[in-house]
């Protein structure tokens, strides 16, 4: 659908290329990555959907860059350094390791699924659930 509405608009669309994401590595601090020969990229956000979001955030850069915008990579690594997501699998204290997502519907919790299976597995959970 977003393609025709793309053509029907005479706009590009962008999409995030799995097969130029590497060295993914991610922890309760964060992760990194490569993406499109830009190196060791590094971001707050825990989740691999984190990653992607990250990912086309730099899809967007490099289509502003084709219109003749120049951005430097040191401002894509900055950029994605400060972001913070608030309630987003964000850790708000180590020791005892509590954890706060504000998911609010299915697609939220499909990812709050796949973080604690990625991030926790190995670990005791107290789940709090308020609504």
């Amino acid at each position: 659908m977003l393609d025709e509405v793309s053509k029907e608009k005479n706009s590009s669309i962008s999409y995030v290329n799995h097969k130029n994401l590497s060295k993914v590595k991610r922890n309760l601090s964060g992760a990194s990555f490569d993406y499109k020969g830009i190196k060791s990229i590094k971001i707050n956000p825990l989740g691999m959907n984190q990653v992607e979001n990250a990912c086309l955030a730099i899809e967007g850069v490099l289509a502003l860059r084709e219109l003749g915008y120049k951005i430097e990579e040191k401002a894509i690594r900055a950029g994605l350094e400060k972001v913070v997501m608030p309630g987003r699998f964000e850790v708000i204290c180590k020791k005892p390791l509590v954890i706060l997502d504000g998911g609010h519907n299915v697609p939220a919790a499909e990812r709050l699924k796949e973080n604690i299976q990625d991030y926790l597995c190995d670990r005791k959970i107290i789940y709090i659930l308020s609504m």
